[in-house]
């Protein structure tokens, strides 16, 4: 079960470190139609269900926040103000947040079909700062 926590831990920071190839430049003189393409930023929220322990996280390229205790102790982390008592309304709240933020929702995915291991994956987007 640890190997699995461990697993799921390091597939969360790998994801969160990743580093691409820069992409090229288009072409001189292409651009949108209003002036330049808006650069954007993105952050990712994971709920990762094991088991034995459940962990909840949000990474953008250049930091992020996770806990292994529950939604609640994410959205303090994040400094998220709560009202509410249920984890659907936490999450809500969380989701409330990063809409204040300037976040956008882009996706979100959903896998429980593994017996052991469900995930959630939520993508967001924002103009960079």
């Amino acid at each position: 079960m640890r190997t699995l926590l461990s697993a799921a831990l390091l597939l969360v920071l790998s994801c969160s470190a990743a580093q691409t190839a820069p992409l090229t430049s288009p072409p001189a003189g292409v651009s949108a139609l209003n002036g330049p393409a808006p650069q954007w930023e993105y952050g990712r929220y994971m709920m990762i269900t094991l088991p034995s322990s459940t962990l909840y996280a949000f990474n953008t390229g250049t930091g992020g926040v996770n806990s292994l205790i529950s939604a609640e102790d994410l959205a303090d982390k994040l400094g998220v103000k709560r009202s509410r008592r249920s984890d659907v309304a936490v999450l809500l709240e969380i989701y409330d947040f990063l809409g204040a933020q300037g976040w956008e929702l882009v996706t979100c995915q959903k896998d429980d079909t593994n017996a052991v291991l469900k995930t959630e994956s939520c993508t967001f987007k924002r103009l960079k700062r």
